[in-house]
């Protein structure tokens, strides 16, 4: 209910998002680990790397909704493409 408002048609996710599940899988406290790569990133300058991800691509009619939501680092995101 804090979260911003989103469409779910809509191809980004809302940077609050970002920060809201960063925070809550580890952040600064724990260290977020990436799920594809397992590399770990701590602290707000390393929020900068991470990326908001559809789980099932747009591409394959996936949402943009909380529950099709993960981050992942640069470099895996980009090497996931719509596969």
């Amino acid at each position: 209910s804090y979260l911003s408002a989103c469409d779910p048609r809509s191809r980004l996710f809302p940077l609050d998002w970002k920060v809201a599940f960063y925070r809550l899988n580890g952040g600064s406290d724990n260290g977020y680990v990436c799920p594809r790569c397992n590399k770990v990133f701590l602290g707000p300058e390393d929020l900068d790397e991470l990326h908001g991800d559809h789980v099932m691509s747009v591409k394959f009619g996936g949402l943009t909704t909380w529950d099709n939501f993960q981050l992942l680092c640069g470099p895996c995101n980009l090497a996931k493409g719509s596969k």
